[in-house]
This record gives structure tokens, sequence and C-alpha cells, in this order.
């Protein structure tokens, strides 16, 4: 029975998760609206990005059921996972320019950092598990590059 509802709780996340670039693309969409010296644009960053993370919490602690796969591939998965939220949340507590910004993106940001030389190495040296997925890797790329673009725009090296 708790076999069971974990396949179907990871189907379900997948499948949530299929909507990451629509969420990602609103949650643009409110800086863009913020640009417009409007309190709404506000409200829909927090909506998007809080989805977000409740989304990487959900894929942290559920990962599919792969005998394949080794400990260490799902603590990886679960890793990339966690710190993903953990980016997200320093994302916007950086935005709103709320304290503790740096903590967060500084714990996330490298835990992902750590953790992408192994997610290349399980994707071409074991592409047959279904833990780590291509998709992990590009979005772990992606938070790093939004990482290092707004430390330098915090910073005032870029966007004066």
């Amino acid at each position: 029975m708790k076999k069971y509802f974990r396949h179907e709780a990871a189907k379900q996340v997948a499948a949530l998760l299929r909507y990451e670039s629509y969420i990602v693309t609103l949650a643009l969409l409110g800086l863009l609206i913020n640009t417009l010296d409007s309190n709404y644009g506000s409200y829909v960053i927090t909506f998007a990005l809080s989805t977000l993370i409740v989304l990487y919490l959900f894929k942290a602690y559920v990962t599919p059921d792969d005998k394949k796969a080794t400990a260490w591939e799902h603590f990886i998965a679960k890793l990339t996972m966690l710190s993903s939220s953990v980016v997200v949340a320093g994302i916007i507590f950086l935005l709103f320019r709320w304290p503790g910004d740096i903590p967060m993106l500084l714990t996330g940001g490298s835990a992902l950092f750590l953790a992408l030389p192994f997610q290349v190495h399980y994707i071409t040296s074991r592409p047959d598990t279904k833990v780590t997925e291509g998709s992990m890797i590009l979005r772990t790329v992606v938070l790093l590059s939004v990482l290092i673009l707004l430390f330098f725009w915090s910073n005032g090296i870029i966007g004066k």
C-alpha cells in the first residue's frame, strides 16, 4: 500500500513539474509588472516562486522507485531539489530585500555547485536510471546562472 502511494505521488509530482516553465514565466511577468510601479507584481512574484519552492520540496521527498539506482544517486537528487528550493527562497528574499538572503543563496548555491558534477556523471555513465534526469541538470545550470547574475547585480557590478 505504501509503495503504491509513493509511486503515484512520484507520478503526480512529475506531472506538476511539467508546468515549471509556465510558473517561471509567471514570475518573469511579475518582475515586468513590478517595474511598472505596480504592487501586484510583488504578489505575482511571491506566488510563482513560492509555488516553485513547494514543487521542488515535493520532488525532493518523492523520488521514483528505481532498483538500479544507488543510494548516492538518490542522495544527489534529493540534495539538488532541496538546494533548488533554498535558492529560490533566497531569490525571493533578495528581490524583496529581506534579511537572510545571502546565507540562503550561499548554502543553496554551493550545494547545487557541488551536486552538478555528480549529476553529469550519473547522466553520462548511468543513463538507464530514472533518478537523475536531464531536466535536473538544466534546472541546476539555470539556477546557478540566475544566482551569479543576481550576485553581480546586487553588488552593483552590472545594472548601474
